[in-house]
């Protein structure tokens, strides 16, 4: 483990050095986590150094020199790697004619996003990205050739978008959603493209909107076929991660040419082969999460293993397999779900065993499921705070009710196709795992309703709480496993009473956001239910907005523009990428514009209403107010109509005294 382990956080170092002194780098944490990393380095050599029984011989001293040599060597490969990733050619900021070879195709929710290889005809190469409409007919391995305005990111900016695509060797974006884009050259339609293709026809066809959303996720790790109001959903009831493609899904992959094998009665290595080629044609197919790189990179290693007849070390793996990432993709070093994967991973190898063996048997799985969760948030937690500034109680929870219904989903879904020689048969199977899909969404509403997703710091007695329970399968004070077991579920009801008395979700409550030229904004939330009315003037304040809503555990907004100008719609589009809008009731004053026909598709694509109506015929002051006649008590989902009317009505009367100024 050491010598991996060693390697893995000097080729760290060497990538945060090179980011470091040539870019800005997104996390003020930096210099911190580079003494960590260091001191961690001295300890595991001096570790290294004095374990006499792993180098034994006359040439112990040759045989460590040898391996820092290599370790060294790989740090070194690492760090001019991430060098190479850094864009040394900027274009000019100017709209003139480019000719781009596509290498990267990913389908966002709103818009295709390609990565792109251009020149600008006066012999100047860097790497941008387009975003294109999402009718554009353009493919992976297309040169294409377009006119457009190239907005340049800045090396040493601090924002996070910015940094994003720099880090990836990206040096300008274009915006072509309403830009003629002249496809040159295509090679036509590829293996991945065409089995994509196939794979959505049919299960779009087959089940209802909800299920195929929720599988297509599944099977190609891009939670952008999900629709927001179900994707907040699972992310209040702490249940997010299951969404993303990870080692659960290649362990299901794998069970599919290990069953062949074993009906055919092929040799060990033979079939451990096969699984390996079928779980990395899965991972080529898919939109290649780092979750799912992760696991496939280690399956890889570990069938290295067997075939060579070495002894496995599943922590040696598990090092390989980041520092194998790494170098490909070294970037990968700020993201977040690169952080969240492997520590998840490290304390399932690390604690799982120890946890086990504490807590008593339960049945139906559920002994294990609680003894992942334990491993996996120890590590997990702390860095969902840092990254995200949020927690969740109700996670616990979720791995042991939430997970297993989809990994059903999945296995299910996977098997389904093999009944369609027997159309009843199939059919049935099909409203089955609809009936799973609908039961793990009722799920997801029961834990979002609780309202034990909130801010990391106005919640620190439950945090204190829910996370300290995490350790007491390690204190010695038990001597009976089922007292365990009743003091930490007692532990985690407490954290979650204490959550829910901070959060109170069903209380209606309102914020208000003061802006400019009479554009005041009203926010109103509760039940899981929201409302605005009015847009702020700024994209800081739509963040604040969203910010509000998700510490309020909101999933469903009704959004009004009582004042639909250019800069308003503008904006609208803005909220409906950052907010789950449900619903969109513009003033019939609007004028088609550019931006209003983008704030239709986007809004197409969520399946969101947009209804027009008269919302300027009530008499207003010189504030926004709400009128009482448009908004009604039922549009928040809950009983307690006396808070709204009366916040409603202290509004018209421009008093603002029982709401949040954000």
């Amino acid at each position: 483990m050491v010598p991996s382990a060693i390697t893995c956080l000097a080729g760290c170092a060497a990538i945060l050095t090179v980011y470091g002194t040539t870019s800005a780098t997104p996390y003020p944490g930096f210099a911190p986590f580079m003494c960590a990393a260091c001191g961690l380095l001295l300890l595991l050599l001096w570790t290294r150094m004095n374990r006499s029984s792993s180098l034994s011989g006359n040439n112990k001293a040759a045989k460590i020199l040898f391996q820092w040599a290599i370790i060294v060597t790989v740090a070194l490969i690492m760090g001019f790697r991430a060098f190479s990733f850094i864009p040394t050619v900027f274009p000019q900021p100017q709209k003139k004619e480019y000719t781009a070879s596509v290498y990267s195709i990913e389908m966002q929710r709103y818009t295709i996003r390609a990565s792109l290889r251009c020149s600008d005809g006066e012999g100047k190469y860097f790497n941008a990205v387009a975003y294109l409409s999402p009718g554009t007919n353009v493919k992976n391995g297309d040169t294409i050739r377009f006119t457009a305005k190239a907005y340049v990111y800045e090396q040493y900016t601090e924002s996070p978008a910015q940094l994003y695509f720099l880090h990836r060797g990206i040096s300008a974006s274009f915006y072509l959603d309403n830009t003629r884009v002249t496809i040159v050259h295509s090679p036509g339609n590829s293996i991945k493209s065409y089995f994509r293709e196939r794979v959505s026809e049919y299960v779009y066809a087959t089940y209802s909107p909800v299920t195929s959303s929720i599988i297509m996720a599944l099977y190609f790790g891009n939670r952008d076929y999900i629709h927001k109001e179900i994707l907040h959903l699972f992310t209040y009831a702490g249940a997010l991660h299951v969404l993303a493609a990870s080692g659960l899904h290649v362990g299901i992959i794998a069970c599919i040419p290990l069953l062949i094998g074993w009906v055919l009665r092929l040799n060990r290595k033979t079939t451990w082969i096969l699984c390996m080629m079928t779980v990395w044609a899965y991972l080529y197919c898919t939109d290649m999460p780092v979750s799912l790189i992760r696991a496939a990179v280690m399956l890889g290693i570990a069938v290295l293993h067997i075939i060579g007849n070495q002894q496995k070390n599943t922590f040696n793996i598990l090092f390989m397999a980041a520092t194998l990432i790494l170098l490909l993709y070294p970037y990968e070093i700020f993201n977040p779900g690169f952080h969240l994967s492997f520590a998840a991973t490290f304390g399932i190898i690390l604690l799982f065993p120890l946890i086990s063996r504490r807590l008593p048997r339960l049945p139906l799985g559920i002994h294990n499921a609680m003894g992942v969760t334990i491993a996996a948030q120890i590590f997990v937690v702390p860095l969902l705070i840092i990254h995200m500034g949020e927690y969740n109680v109700s996670s616990f929870i979720s791995n042991i009710t939430i997970v297993p219904g989809v990994s059903l989903l999945l296995v299910t879904s996977i098997m389904q196709p093999f009944l369609i020689p027997c159309p009843p048969l199939a059919e049935a199977f099909a409203w089955g795992i609809d009936g799973v899909t609908s039961m793990i969404v009722y799920g997801t509403k029961m834990l979002s309703s609780l309202g034990t997703h909130g801010p990391a710091q106005k919640n620190l007695a439950a945090i204190v709480m829910g996370y300290g329970a995490l350790f007491l399968p390690f204190l010695p004070v038990f001597k009976k496993k089922k007292h365990l077991l009743i003091t930490l579920l007692a532990a985690i009801l407490i954290s979650l009473a204490l959550m829910w008395q901070q959060q109170q979700p069903q209380r209606v409550r309102g914020a208000f956001l003061p802006g400019e030229n009479g554009n005041d904004t009203v926010l109103l939330s509760g039940g899981g239910k929201g409302v605005i009315f009015g847009l702020p003037d700024n994209y800081g304040d739509i963040v604040k907005m969203h910010t509000y809503f998700r510490n309020r555990c909101v999933s469903s907004v009704s959004l009004y523009i009582p004042r639909p100008d250019y800069a308003q719609v503008k904006q609208a589009g803005h909220a409906l990428k950052k907010i789950p809008v449900h619903s969109i009731i513009i003033d019939r004053g609007f004028t088609f514009s550019f931006f209003f026909e983008k704030l239709c598709k986007m809004a197409q694509a969520d399946g969101c209403p947009l209804l027009v109506r008269d919302l300027r015929s009530i008499p207003r002051s010189q504030s926004s107010s709400l009128p009482l006649s448009h908004i009604s008590p039922g549009t928040l989902s809950s009983t307690d109509h006396k808070s709204i009317v009366s916040l409603c009505r202290a509004i018209q009367r421009n008093d603002y005294s029982g709401l949040i100024i954000l």
